[in-house]
């Protein structure tokens, strides 16, 4: 891939067309009755026969009060079989609606409450702006990217894109600034308690109109807050990188093996060391572990995206201590 198109967000990513041709994606209604809910390997609910994620299947355990963490851990299916089905027929709920594509089932919910499925989603970001493209999507997460770009003054071939991050998690829905750099396709996203949203409703309708709000808001973020403090740390010089990593991890409670991993990484800085390189190379590390470990990629992510809204209040540039 040459140079021009690594800068090229179309290169790095995918239209929302594309993604919604692909898209193989069904709601049904299912009674919550012991021939539907059957169970699986290692104490793991199926829905007809269907895997869940780990999401649906955290939100389907929640809704029969199913002791998964227990069940695992019991040797011998009848047993186990015995606690599902008393859960069910102790179960307040009768149906649910599954979420389910490419033989994924993605989400599950009371039948009394709405659902939106991620082809609805992706329509409703392109009424916003039909340039709104996706950099990632599977089951748990869809990464969208706008035209939003920018770079730090040292290197203008160096682009970030903002956008947003949508993850489906077992309470729902949420959206959060993203911000994709082009060069290394490191992803970052803004900490909950600063772009965050929620989406609640008590129709179709009404979520769907609530996440069209929380995607203008949120590129309104991305613009305003996150993207000009991200490329200003490129201005911020550290001074002993690896001190620097080791004090910042032990500060936020980093194992010692991923501070190691980081540091390690260190020789393939630029010389000077800026706060940008610092926060692209745990957010490097949050890339490589993302299509393994969703949750642990996107909390380093989530940790560079902290810090690149925090140096200059809450850290020692020279040491990264906490101040």
């Amino acid at each position: 891939m040459t140079t021009e198109e690594k800068n090229d967000i179309r290169a790095r990513s995918t239209s929302i067309d594309d993604v919604l041709h692909d898209l193989q994606e069904k709601v049904d209604v299912v009674a919550v009755d012991k021939k539907n809910v059957v169970i699986g390997d290692d104490g793991r609910l199926l829905i007809n026969g269907i895997e869940l994620t780990d999401i649906a299947h955290s939100q389907l355990t929640s809704i029969i009060k199913y002791p998964y963490s227990f069940c695992k851990k019991v040797e011998g299916v009848s047993l186990i079989n015995d606690i599902k089905n008393y859960c069910i027929d102790r179960c307040e709920t009768k149906e649910i609606k599954i979420l389910n594509s490419m033989n994924e089932i993605y989400t599950v919910v009371d039948s009394k409450f709405p659902v939106v499925t991620q082809g609805q989603l992706l329509t409703q970001a392109k009424s916003v702006d039909a340039a709104i493209r996706v950099q990632f999507q599977d089951n748990d997460c869809i990464n969208l990217v706008t035209q939003l770009a920018s770079n730090p003054p040292r290197d203008v071939n160096d682009v970030s894109h903002g956008g947003m991050n949508v993850l489906f998690n077992s309470h729902g829905l949420s959206v959060s600034s993203f911000i994709y750099r082009l060069v290394c396709t490191n992803g970052m996203i803004l900490p909950r308690n600063l772009s965050t949203k929620y989406l609640e409703g008590e129709t179709d309708k009404e979520l769907l109109d609530k996440f069209r709000s929380m995607i203008i808001d949120t590129i309104e973020i991305t613009k305003n807050m996150f993207m000009p403090t991200f490329i200003k740390t490129s201005g911020i010089e550290i001074k002993d990188p690896a001190e620097f990593i080791t004090n910042l991890g032990r500060a936020y409670k980093m194992p010692g093996g991923e501070i190691k991993k980081i540091t390690d990484k260190i020789p393939s800085l630029p010389a000077p060391t800026t706060a940008y390189d610092i926060i692209n190379l745990i957010t490097q590390m949050g890339t490589e572990v993302f299509l393994d470990n969703h949750k642990k990629g996107l909390k380093l992510q989530a940790f560079g995206g902290y810090l690149s809204t925090s140096f200059n209040e809450k850290h020692c540039v020279k040491c990264g201590q906490l101040v």
